[in-house]
């Protein structure tokens, strides 16, 4: 699996790829959007991890166009920021990523990176498995959001995730 990482703080940077590449993840680094789009282009990761705070094409704007490209729609895409405000957060799961972290916490981005592949595979597919999968995902949205634990941009996010399954 090819994990691109888009951090501008090189020691973070190179923290997190040699926390990943122990763990068998074949990784590729970058210190701004700009780096990543090029590399982007000639070879399609197939997960992101993207910090918020970057110079130029800040982590947004890069989400934004990622979900905006067809080549990129379905990467997984998981924000890693010190930025812990509730409107950020929100704000990337309404851009479209699949996660947010914080504070970031390299048990937690691997934790956070096997579930994602693990609900992508788990939610690929037309077997019968596969079906009750989605079910139970969209009872467990639909419950929680009536229960007031999602707001309405987050319950907005996992049903664009369960539509990209």
């Amino acid at each position: 699996m090819l994990i691109y990482i888009v951090e501008d703080e090189a020691d973070i940077r190179e923290l997190e790829s040699y926390a990943l590449e122990k763990n068998g993840f074949e990784v590729r680094s970058f210190e701004n959007g700009q780096e990543f789009w090029t590399a982007a282009k000639s070879c399609v990761p197939d997960l992101i991890l993207l910090d918020v705070m970057l110079p130029g094409e800040d982590g947004f704007a890069i989400l934004r166009r990622l979900r905006s490209e067809q080549a990129f729609i379905g990467i997984p895409v998981i924000m890693i920021s010190a930025r812990a405000a509730e409107l950020d957060r929100v704000k990337g799961l309404d851009f479209g990523a699949d996660d947010y972290l914080h504070p970031v916490l390299f048990c937690q981005i691997l934790a956070t990176l096997l579930l994602v592949c693990h609900f992508a595979d788990l939610l690929s597919g037309d077997s019968p498995q596969t079906k009750i999968y989605r079910k139970i995902l969209q009872c467990k949205i639909h419950s929680n959001f009536y229960c007031g634990r999602y707001s309405g941009n987050l319950l907005a996010h996992w049903k664009r995730c369960l539509q990209r399954c």
